[in-house]
């Protein structure tokens, strides 16, 4: 079993960021509002792209928090499902980080902070994902084969006794040993197995 809890962290908190974007991009359009006040009269296929980008991010969003939850127990698996968020919603912010017109110099953290932040932890999340070390889950931590071995050992417990059991009775009837011998040695097997 493969599993990544810094897959399966990163990839929560960039899908929950790139969720929230996508919803306000694609569902809402506030943005794409905003940035057609900042840009003119020309912003109509700009919006036309946001809008779409947004649909992208929020489906995308949606796919990386399946594929955060599976960090746990498949990692593989999540792993494949947060390449695609990476691409899905990773588009979305980079066209949003570089999108926003205004002082780029004077807005950059905050640029990097909202819109590249969720993709960089959604490609953190994907990497951690892809090189998760498998886990062996040791056999005492199992019930069901520490289950199986118990009912192994009694099977083969039971077999034993009943072979020493039959030898010592063949031993008994060839007059090999007396009727006493013979019980103190059926005791000693008995306890033995008990």
């Amino acid at each position: 079993m493969r599993k990544s809890v810094t897959g399966f962290v990163c990839g929560l908190i960039g899908s929950l960021f790139s969720l929230w974007w996508g919803f306000w991009v694609g569902v809402i359009g506030n943005i794409g509002t905003l940035l057609s006040s900042a840009t003119g009269s020309g912003a109509d296929g700009t919006i036309t792209v946001l809008y779409l980008l947004g649909w992208v991010g929020f489906i995308g969003a949606i796919f990386g928090i399946v594929g955060a939850s599976n960090c746990f127990k498949k990692a593989r698996a999540g792993a494949i499902w947060l390449t695609i968020a990476t691409a899905m919603c990773g588009s979305l912010q980079l066209y949003l980080f570089f999108s926003l017109t205004g002082d780029f110099a004077a807005l950059l953290l905050t640029r990097v902070v909202i819109f590249l932040l969720p993709a960089i932890l959604l490609a953190v999340a994907t990497i951690f994902a892809w090189i998760a070390k498998k886990v062996e889950v040791p056999e005492g931590n199992n019930s069901y084969s520490s289950i199986a071995n118990n009912v192994n050992k009694t099977k083969e417990d039971d077999s034993a006794l009943e072979r020493e059991l039959l030898n010592l009775k063949k031993t008994l009837d060839k007059g090999l040993i007396t009727e006493d011998e013979y019980q103190a040695a059926r005791k000693k097997i008995i306890e033995k197995y008990m």
